[in-house]
């Protein structure tokens, strides 16, 4: 996997530097929802960048964000930080925080393809400790312009930690913003037949004797003006084998998790900057463990019932953010959560 990794970096290299397609002054933007497999569940079957939201039957406040902002320095040199904060108060709280500074360099950059390699580095906080700079992540990827600044980007990084380095495959939905660009005439009108998609992501993660497996995918299609269908897929397995040696069997863990959601939203204003809407929706999460471990697991799984409201607030023609309190109640168990979703939406 070494071997492979250094020579993918040594390819995007070579690359010969073309015409600027990120040019300097532009910020990249992108979320992520499937850095790890004990983060907490959103409480909207949507597909959003964060939440902060209030647990009642397990008096328990989590707040979560996972993403990345950068900004281009000169054409071919964006720097800027990856951010993941997983942080709960009262009974099983805990905290992951990792704020990460990067440095992306482009030897490929034109219109049609972009190719990168980034450099990262920083804090990583958890509960009972911290660690800074001792780690390091070597990563490599290509932007795919797909409209609207929006760069589906495919991506291998490869991260060095004492104890266990880790290669990571994957592909999410990075963001051009362009000062200027498109920002006269918002799309905000949300005619029939429109998509509108959130924070995608798919992850592979594989380090020594284990692996990780994300995926994000959801979005909104529009039925009539202003109103919208959504659905969501999430998918999260994480396998660790712990070798014993002997005559003693290896003893694994396999946590696997998916959930399927399905709403609508409908638009109480359009054609402007700044636009309101209200949306429901229903879900169904399904969580189990297989361990030879000998220990006893309480399946979790549950079904739910969601609704909410919120403000969407344009940044160009395609790309807005977008806040609003959340309640969600949970049939199986019969309790109430609620809070606040936050992220980022791209209109097709």
């Amino acid at each position: 996997m070494k071997k492979l990794c250094l020579c993918l970096l040594f390819l995007c290299m070579l690359s010969s530097l073309s015409y600027a397609q990120i040019r300097k002054g532009d910020g990249l933007l992108y979320l992520d929802r499937t850095t790890s497999l004990q983060a907490p569940l959103p409480i909207s079957p949507f597909s959003v960048g964060g939440g902060l939201y209030r647990d009642g039957g397990l008096e328990r406040t989590t707040f979560h964000l996972g993403g990345s902002y950068g900004l281009a320095i000169v054409d071919p040199v964006v720097v800027g930080a990856n951010l993941y904060a997983d942080v709960s108060l009262g009974e099983f709280g805990g905290r992951q925080v990792e704020i990460l500074p990067f440095v992306r360099y482009y030897p490929l950059n034109t219109a049609a393809l972009m190719a990168y390699a980034e450099l990262s580095s920083g804090l990583y906080a958890y509960r009972g400790g911290s660690e800074l700079f001792k780690s390091a992540r070597l990563a490599v990827g290509v932007h795919l312009p797909v409209g609207g600044g929006a760069l589906l980007t495919p991506n291998l990084g490869y991260t060095v930690r004492e104890g266990r380095n880790s290669l990571m495959l994957g592909a999410d939905l990075q963001l051009r913003l362009r000062a200027g660009e498109d920002d006269e005439a918002p799309v905000a009108d949300f005619s029939r037949g429109t998509f509108m998609l959130g924070a995608e992501s798919i992850k592979l993660t594989l380090y020594e004797n284990g692996n990780d497996i994300g995926a994000d995918v959801g979005g909104h299609f529009f039925l009539a003006d202003g109103f919208a269908v959504t659905g969501l897929i999430g998918y999260q397995r994480s396998y660790q084998n712990y070798p014993f040696g002997g005559n003693t069997a290896d003893r694994y863990f396999r946590l696997s998790r998916l959930h399927l959601g399905a709403g609508a939203r409908y638009y109480l204003t359009r054609d402007a900057r700044l636009v309101w809407f209200g949306e429901g929706g229903l879900g169904r999460v399904w969580e189990s463990l297989d361990t030879n471990y000998g220990i006893d697991y309480l399946d979790p799984s549950f079904t739910y019932l969601t609704a909410g409201v919120g403000g969407q607030y344009f940044l160009t023609r395609r790309i807005a953010v977008e806040a609003g309190p959340q309640v969600r109640y949970d049939l199986t168990h019969e309790s109430v959560i609620a809070g606040i979703n936050f992220g980022v939406r791209w209109v097709l």
